[in-house]
């Protein structure tokens, strides 16, 4: 089974442009910090951006079919924070 990606749009509030909400967590957190003077610029700096394929078959193998979608965001989550 496959997961609409229009549904974890929806459920999620991502944009189809790829922008969030000012009120959701982001799926990098590296970008999302908001540091005061100096630090702010070395944050900007050090950030990298960088394109994964992440195999949610699996990550999501044996999950029942409604928790899929929450499952999936969580796990995005996890490889995004561990990459």
């Amino acid at each position: 089974m496959t997961i609409s990606t229009s549904y974890i749009r929806w459920r999620y509030g991502i944009r189809r442009n790829g922008s969030q909400p000012a009120n959701r967590a982001r799926l990098c957190t590296a970008a999302s910090r908001m540091v005061k003077g100096d630090r702010q610029k070395k944050a900007a700096a050090d950030l990298v951006t960088r394109e994964y394929t992440a195999n949610l078959n699996k990550r999501l193998h044996g999950t029942t079919f409604k928790k899929r979608a929450p499952r999936a965001v969580r796990e995005l989550r996890k490889f995004g924070s561990r990459r």
